[in-house]
């Protein structure tokens, strides 16, 4: 039996006030017919799942020991339907760590006596052996995985060299997920609840504070711009609705003008609410978003974040859509490399076509054009572009997430990047 606990919310206000965020009651988590004591939890979170990761027992000389992996949905305190994830390997395994819900790896000794570092993946039946040691000597394995084209699962760990001297290593493996179903990973988030209105709000009429809350707020609607949506991705959008009037307010969210769900909010009472937005709504890389009053006296919202599908948009249904690339109809952006003080930036042009491309930051300011605005079309083809990570006035541009924006008169594509110092 473990126990666990979540934040019972923050925001940007006690985010930037020092004041730590308040933990719902600690909850008991029964880990479902393991034979022996679960030991060295590992828990790793993924949208409003929680999966644990632990080895049952590994140091009573009663049978080897597994490594188990087990999906709690946090919303609904229940735990999900899906195979044990056990090691079964033939022998004692220990030290478990998680990657989502993708990828699971852990140590265990060999018959020779030597440590070994092994994983399992997702959908596969069997684990599989990904390094061996020269003895007793591997130490606090730690697993990551990326999501490329195929993708790439790294192993971290520490390996004892000889008495007293350590290394860092790791070692990498190539796996092919099934796509199906994903879930959404955090892209940004909108600054709610401030005396400055967000570079994302195109409207409200001024912030409400409530304490632990702090929310926008409008006598008729909410408006919102999200940019940086790239049309080869799918998004989602998370979105908190908070008010302590004497009355409910019902509110509707809307998406470039339409519908997509209305709630009703009570005095005191967070709602969340989930908005998938169709990838035909964002071909020129933004979506306007409304929050609009129904009923009550404002419009309110306490949080708005942006998530990104792991998957391309329209190609899901298993590992061989992303395997078969569709013919070039379109331009494609690619940053292939990204370095601490440069970033190399590759499009490809399917028809000649006027070009532009530009580095904006968080707050959508362009910080440098690579490529300045063209009257005449550039031939069909491949071109390469260099940003040394500086601004358009040759100062070095600060550390932190920018988006390139490729703009052609075939459309616009944009590609988020991470430049580090």
């Amino acid at each position: 039996m473990f126990r666990t606990t979540t934040p019972a919310g923050t925001n940007p206000v006690l985010i930037r006030s020092n004041i730590p965020p308040q933990w719902r009651p600690a909850r008991r988590v029964d880990l479902c017919s393991i034979p022996n004591v679960p030991v060295s939890p590992f828990v790793e979170a993924w949208a409003q799942y929680a999966y644990f990761g632990f080895s049952d027992n590994w140091w009573f000389p009663d049978g080897p020991a597994d490594v188990w992996r087990r999906t709690l949905n946090v919303n609904t305190w229940q735990w999900v339907t899906d195979p044990q994830n056990r090691s079964n390997t033939a022998n004692s395994s220990d030290w478990p760590s998680l990657s989502t819900f993708r990828v699971t790896g852990w140590r265990e000794v060999t018959d020779q006596g030597q440590d070994a570092l092994w994983a399992r993946f997702d959908g596969e039946a069997q684990s599989v052996q990904l390094y061996t040691g020269g003895g007793r000597n591997i130490w606090y394995p730690h697993v990551n995985l990326a999501l490329e084209q195929p993708d790439v699962v790294r192993l971290f760990f520490t390996e004892c060299i000889s008495p007293g001297t350590y290394a860092a290593k790791f070692v990498r493996a190539i796996h092919q997920f099934d796509e199906g179903e994903t879930e959404p990973y955090p892209y940004y988030s909108a600054e709610i609840g401030l005396k400055t209105e967000s570079p994302y709000c195109t409207h409200r009429d001024g912030a409400r504070f409530y304490g632990k809350w702090s929310v926008d707020f409008a006598r008729e609607s909410l408006n919102y711009r999200l940019l940086y949506l790239d049309p080869m991705y799918r998004y989602a959008v998370r979105a908190v609705l908070y008010q302590e009037g004497g009355n409910d307010v019902v509110e509707a969210v809307t998406l470039c003008g339409s519908v997509v769900a209305a709630r009703t909010i009570r005095p005191g009472v967070p709602e969340t609410l989930w908005v998938d937005v169709p990838s035909g709504l964002y071909q020129d890389a933004r979506v306007e978003l409304g929050v609009n009053r129904l009923q009550g006296d404002c419009a309110v919202l306490a949080c708005l974040d942006v998530y990104q599908y792991e998957g391309l948009a329209g190609h899901g249904g298993g590992a061989q859509g992303r395997r078969t690339q569709p013919p070039l109809t379109s331009p494609s952006l690619v940053v292939t490399a990204v370095a601490c003080d440069a970033a190399t930036i590759k499009y490809e042009l399917p028809r000649a076509a006027r070009v532009s491309l530009t580095i904006f930051n968080l707050a959508g300011q362009a910080v440098r054009a690579l490529v300045s605005p063209e009257r005449l079309p550039r031939p069909a083809g491949s071109y390469t572009v260099t940003w040394d990570g500086r601004n358009g006035r040759g100062q070095a541009a600060p550390g932190g997430i920018y988006f390139c924006r490729l703009q052609t008169d075939l459309g616009p594509l944009c590609h988020k990047l991470v430049l580090t110092r």
